[in-house]
């Protein structure tokens, strides 16, 4: 009992001095952060059991209070960050380029949910010869998770179009061989960008995913 102790004080003060460091430093409590500071330190060194670091890591992240380092995290500033630009919008056409304009939330527990819609948004587009831009932005109060959203978001996106499409190329390569040489599609080719809405400390403008 008294080496679990003191093996969960270490792990504590490990937690506490990295997290001192991020409040100190004004850093942004993101995984990247984190990880660096996780190697800088030691402590991806010091233990080998993943877990260990895994809890470590998870301690410093932690969600239970609104973070001082988000903003743009209400309806209410989203729809007033998107008011106030000319390239961005919600179901309108930007008066700069002539693009259309869309929006969307993201959120973790529906990503493969909002990344259909993300994907019929843009099949129409390519129906209508038209391009779209789409600003994303988030409703979480940490800045981990926000990073998190904008990281799978284009990934399963990705996942979700090319399933079909590798299915039939392989059902075509069966019965064809190389007789029919089909070209490679990603969601590249969809005429559609992905924008982030500025929401972690430091970000000034958009962030583009895609």
């Amino acid at each position: 009992m008294q080496l679990m102790a003191l093996f969960n004080a270490v792990q504590n003060d490990f937690v506490n001095a990295i997290k001192l460091v991020i409040e100190d430093n004004k850093l942004p409590l993101t995984t990247e952060v984190v990880d660096t500071l996780l190697s800088v330190t030691g402590v991806s060194s010091r233990y080998s059991h993943k877990p260990t670091i895994t809890s470590i890591k998870n301690a410093i992240l932690d969600h239970s209070t609104k973070s001082t380092k988000v903003f743009n995290t209400t309806k209410e500033e989203q729809k007033e960050w998107i008011k106030s630009s000319s390239y961005f919008g919600t179901n309108n056409y930007s008066p700069e380029d002539g693009v259309a304009l869309r929006a969307k939330t993201l959120d973790n527990q529906y990503t493969y949910r909002y990344a259909g819609d993300v994907l019929r948004i843009a099949y129409k587009a390519l129906a209508k010869r038209e391009k779209v831009r789409l600003i994303v932005s988030s409703m979480a109060e940490h800045e981990s998770i926000i990073e998190s959203e904008r990281a799978e978001f284009p990934v399963v996106m990705e996942e979700i179009f090319s399933g079909p499409i590798n299915f039939f190329r392989e059902k075509i390569h069966a019965i064809f061989g190389d007789m029919i040489k089909l070209p490679q599609l990603t969601i590249a080719d969809l005429p559609i960008e992905i924008w982030a809405m500025p929401q972690i400390e430091g970000e000034t403008e958009a962030i583009q995913l895609l």
